[in-house]
Formats: structure tokens, sequence, C-alpha cells
């Protein structure tokens, strides 16, 4: 994953000037690693996983294979099974590794808001406003989904008010704008 996030990083910035390629880069580059980090650990609960399963009783699995058993039998060794899954700790590793899974997830999703951000940016300094706007909502909707009361959404919704401006579009501005600082409030309030 992080090598086919930082090659998209990097082909969507090749034709960018310097200092901008140069942030973008750079943050593909730290989220990146961040998701290697996440990986590290993600790999040890699930070794950790497969020992804890290989410990399991015999008795919580063979007799799901013998031939004849009525339904109400095969349902309360489904349940010993879980019981037995649940005491032997692999509950919790699932539980982490979901809560891996998911942050994994949503640094890729914001690795890649980061470079339409970007690309967003170039696109309203050069005067395509238009194709500014598009990027910059695409920025926000990932942005929105996997980090919403974060500084980089006020930032996406401070970007589109600038955009929304340069059209003349001064209500859709003020109100990108407005909402940006009830996020950035909001979240100074709950520190």
């Amino acid at each position: 994953r992080e090598d086919r996030s930082l090659r998209n990083a990097q082909t969507r910035t090749r034709d960018l000037p310097g200092a901008v390629r140069a942030s973008v880069i750079t943050n593909a580059i730290l989220m990146a690693r961040r998701i290697s980090d996440l990986q590290r650990p993600r790999q040890a609960l699930i070794a950790q996983q497969e020992q804890l399963r290989a410990q399991l009783p015999d008795w919580a699995v063979e007799p799901l294979r013998l031939v004849g058993m009525t339904g109400e039998e095969i349902r309360g060794l489904v349940n010993d099974m879980s019981t037995a899954e649940a005491e032997s700790g692999l509950e919790e590793i699932e539980r982490q590794l979901d809560s891996v899974d998911q942050e994994i997830d949503e640094l890729e999703s914001l690795l890649v808001a980061t470079s339409l951000f970007e690309l967003g940016e170039l696109h309203r300094a050069e005067g395509k406003l238009r194709e500014a706007s598009g990027l910059h909502r695409r920025a926000l909707a990932i942005r929105s989904s996997a980090a919403p009361e974060s500084d980089v959404t006020a930032e996406s919704l401070v970007a589109l008010g600038g955009v929304a401006r340069e059209e003349g579009r001064d209500g859709e501005a003020e109100k990108r704008w407005r909402e940006a600082m009830a996020l950035v409030e909001s979240r100074r309030g709950r520190l």
C-alpha cells in the first residue's frame, strides 16, 4: 500500500512547480511512513491471533466436522467456540486489528486528499477556478469522511471559500469560511 500511495502522489505531482511539488511529496512521505509504522503492529497482531487460534482446544472445533449432529448441537458448539475465543483473547486482537486497519484506511484517504488539495491550489494559482473548485470539493469530501473535525478539513473549507470568492460567489465563500471557523472553534473548545 505504501509504495502504491507514494507512486500515485509522485505521478500526480510530476508537473507541479518545485515548492508545491516538494510540499505534496513531503506530506505523502510522512503519511506513507505512518502507514508503514501501523503495518508492523498489525502484522504482530495477526501473528498473535494465529497463535491463539492454534491453542484453542480440539473439542471446540472437531465436533463440527461430525456427521449427523442436530442444528441445536452445532449451535451449542459454536457458542462454546465463541466463549473459548473470547476467553483466549481473540476478540480483543480482532478489535485491535479492526482499529489499526481503520487508521490505515483513513491515512491512505488523507494522503489522496492532500494531493487533491495541493493540485486544487495549483489550479487556483493558475486561474483555473472551475478545476480548483472540483479538486477542493473532492479533497473536502474525503477529509470530512476520514477526519471530520480536523484542521485539514477546515483547510479545505477555507480553500473552497477562497475559490468561491475569486469566482464572485461571496455568499458561498462566507458560508465555507464560517464552517471552517466553527470547526476550529469547536476543536479549540474541546482542548
